[in-house]
């Protein structure tokens, strides 16, 4: 899937649940987060006898934007990737195979409206990056 189907679904989604926060997007989507002691893990997204599921690692709620940005990437494999089961966590390697870019691209879409891009055109990714309390890594998924 390229980046501008995911960025359209995002849209529509945006604009029919008038929400960019991925807690409401998920209730109106009937995903159950659950919050747990995932260890190294970040979060993952499990269809469990056609319920979609949602964990998150507990230790994410000390920061709520890098909760919201697993979230996000979580709620991403929701959408884009239902036939199947995703483990996130933040690392090196992370993004290295398409169905993990897809989700980041579904989450930046998500969290990062087009007009704090524009609105800062001479902004770098980390500056745009500590502007918006995003990772670098979000950011460097953003595309107008």
């Amino acid at each position: 899937m390229n980046h501008n189907q995911i960025k359209s679904i995002v849209y529509n989604l945006i604009k029919k649940y008038e929400t960019r926060n991925p807690v409401r997007l998920a209730k109106e989507l009937d995903i159950i987060i659950q919050i747990g002691d995932l260890k190294k893990i970040s979060g993952c997204y499990l269809k469990i006898h056609e319920r979609d599921f949602i964990y998150i690692n507990e230790k994410l709620l000390d920061n709520e934007k890098k909760y919201y940005e697993v979230l996000a990437h979580a709620l991403g494999h929701a959408v884009l990737h239902k036939e199947d089961f995703y483990f996130f966590s933040f690392g090196k390697n992370c993004y290295e195979n398409s169905i993990e870019q897809e989700a980041q691209t579904f989450a930046s879409e998500l969290l990062i409206p087009d007009e704090v891009i524009l609105e800062h055109k001479d902004y770098t990714k980390e500056q745009l990056a500590m502007l918006t309390g995003y990772t670098p890594q979000l950011i460097a998924f953003k595309q107008l």
